[in-house]
C-alpha cells in the first residue's frame, strides 16, 4: 500500500513538472514572437514615416518649383520685352539706313537718266520692264556701298541679332505646346542642364516600360502615391534630384502620352542649345572675319563656326545653320533695292 502511494505521488509530480515546463516554453515562445512582431512593426512604422517625409519633401519641392517657374516666367517676360525693344530699335535703325541708301540710289538713277540721250532711253524703255545697265550697278556698288565700310561692325552685329531672332523662334516652335521646356533652359546652368538631360533620358527608357506605364495610368493613385510606388520599385534610382522635382510636376500636369511628347520636344530644344555641328559663315575679307568672330564669341560661345572668305563678295555676311540661311550680303541687299526701284520707276 505504501509503495502504491509513493508511485501515485511521483506520477503527480511528474505530470505537474511537465505542465510547468510546457507553460514556461509557451511564455518564452510568446515573448520571442512579441519581440519579433514589435520589431517588424517598428521598422514598418519608421519606413512609413520616412516615405511620408519624402512625399512631404517632394510636395515642398514642387511648390518651390512652381514659385521658381512663376518667377522665371516673369523674368522671361521682362527679357522678352527688352529683347523685343532692342530688336525694334535695331530694325528702325536698319530702316533708316536702308532709306538713306535708297535715296542715294534714286539720285544715281536720276543723274544717269538726265545724262543719257533721250532717243537711246526711249528706244530701250518698255512698258512692262526697265533694264538697269551694268554701269548703274557698278556705280551703286562703288559710290554707295563702299562708303559704308566703317559701319560694317554694326551691320555684322545686326546679322547676329537676326540670327538670334530666328533661333529663338525655332526653339519656341520645337518646344510648343510645352513652354515649360523653355523655362528649364532659362533656370539651369550649362552643367545642370547636362545632368538634367541625362536623368530625363534614363527615366524616358523606364517610362516606356509596362511597369511605369501601369503606375502613371492608374487613376486610383494620387501623384504622391505614384511617385512613392516608383520609389518603392526603385524606378527613381540614379536620377538627379532636380529632375525628380520636375517629374512630380509632370505627374500633376501631364498624362502619360504628353510626357512622351514632352521628352521628344525637350530633346529637340536640347540639340539646339547644345548644337555640336558647325555653323557656316561667309564674309568678304579677313577684317570682317576677325570682327565677326569677336562679336560671335561674346553672344554664342557654345556654337562652333567655320568662316569662309569669298573674294567675290563686296561686303556683308551670309549665315547658314542646317536648313536656316540668313543672307545679308551687299549683293542680296542691292538686288532687293534694284527690284524695288524698278517698281518705283515703272510706277
Amino acid at each position: 500500500m505504501k509503495i502504491i502511494l509513493i508511485g501515485i505521488v511521483l506520477c503527480v509530480l511528474i505530470v505537474f513538472g511537465f505542465i510547468e515546463m510546457i507553460t514556461f516554453l509557451k511564455k518564452q515562445i510568446q515573448k520571442r514572437f512579441v519581440v519579433l512582431f514589435d520589431s517588424l512593426h517598428d521598422e514598418n512604422f519608421i519606413r512609413q514615416e520616412q516615405l511620408q517625409l519624402q512625399v512631404e519633401h517632394y510636395k515642398a519641392l514642387n511648390t518651390q518649383l512652381g514659385d521658381e517657374l512663376e518667377a522665371q516666367r516673369t523674368k522671361t517676360a521682362q527679357m522678352s520685352e527688352r529683347f523685343a525693344f532692342e530688336i525694334k530699335t535695331a530694325r528702325e535703325t536698319y530702316v533708316i539706313e536702308r532709306s538713306a541708301i535708297e535715296a542715294k540710289f534714286t539720285e544715281q538713277v536720276l543723274a544717269i537718266k538726265a545724262d543719257a540721250n533721250t532717243k537711246e532711253v526711249a528706244s530701250t524703255e518698255s512698258k512692262n520692264d526697265i533694264n538697269v545697265d551694268t554701269t548703274l550697278i557698278e556705280k551703286l556698288y562703288t559710290d554707295v556701298l563702299q562708303k559704308n565700310k566703317a559701319e560694317e561692325p554694326r551691320f555684322l552685329q545686326h546679322a547676329i541679332n537676326e540670327f538670334s531672332v530666328v533661333m529663338e523662334q525655332y526653339k519656341v516652335r520645337c518646344a510648343l505646346p510645352y513652354r515649360v521646356i523653355l523655362r528649364i533652359f532659362d533656370m539651369y546652368s550649362h552643367q545642370e542642364l547636362e545632368s538634367f538631360a541625362e536623368s530625363f533620358a534614363t527615366f524616358y527608357k523606364r517610362l516606356r516600360t509596362f511597369k511605369v506605364k501601369r503606375i502613371i495610368q492608374n487613376r486610383f493613385l494620387s501623384e504622391e502615391q505614384q511617385l512613392k510606388a516608383m520609389y518603392d520599385d526603385e524606378l527613381l534610382a540614379n536620377l538627379d534630384a532636380e529632375f525628380i522635382q520636375f517629374l512630380f510636376y509632370m505627374l500633376t500636369k501631364y498624362s502619360y502620352r504628353q510626357m512622351i511628347a514632352l521628352y521628344s520636344n525637350f530633346v529637340k530644344c536640347y540639340n539646339i542649345y547644345f548644337y555640336t555641328g558647325i555653323i557656316e559663315i561667309t564674309v568678304a575679307d579677313s577684317e570682317a572675319e576677325e570682327t565677326f568672330s569677336a562679336l560671335w564669341s561674346e553672344t554664342y560661345p557654345q556654337y562652333r563656326i567655320k568662316t569662309t572668305i569669298d573674294r567675290n563678295m563686296l561686303g556683308g555676311i551670309v549665315i547658314r545653320h542646317e536648313n536656316i540661311s540668313i543672307d545679308l550680303s551687299y549683293e542680296a541687299l542691292v538686288n532687293g533695292y534694284i527690284r524695288e526701284m524698278k517698281e518705283v520707276v515703272n510706277a
